[in-house]
């Protein structure tokens, strides 16, 4: 095991950087400067881009809530109590129409989901 003197320690919490990072906080700390000022002054230049992408993160999130309510249309159409709006869209209580036409649906969302996805990170990056 190495033995180092005393006054090594000492000569080397010079050298930390964390050492005088409270310092240097406070120097560049200004107090009609803030963080998030500047972050919306930055945004200002982008806000169209990042308006889209917020709106195209928001669709994603509410069509990333919709496989459950699918599983559930899924499971009611199997019971032959399907929702009343699909009943009417496919004109029939046919499992198998409902069962097809809730398949395209689910492509369709998940579709959506992909594309709205690929946008919002297309636009935040």
């Amino acid at each position: 095991m190495h033995q180092y003197p005393a006054d090594t320690f000492a000569d080397m919490q010079g050298l930390c950087y964390f050492s005088s990072l409270p310092d240097r906080i406070s120097e560049n700390m200004n107090t009609n400067h803030h963080p998030i000022l500047s972050l919306f002054r930055y945004i200002r230049n982008y806000q169209k881009l990042f308006t889209w992408s917020c709106i195209n993160s928001i669709l994603n999130k509410i069509l990333d809530l919709m496989p459950p309510l699918l599983v559930g249309w899924v499971i009611d159409s199997v019971r032959r109590q399907p929702p009343e709006w699909i009943a009417n869209t496919v004109g029939t209580s046919d499992p198998w129409a409902l069962a097809i036409f809730l398949a395209v649906l689910g492509v369709v969302i998940f579709g959506f989901e992909s594309l709205f996805e690929w946008a919002y990170q297309h636009g935040f990056m």
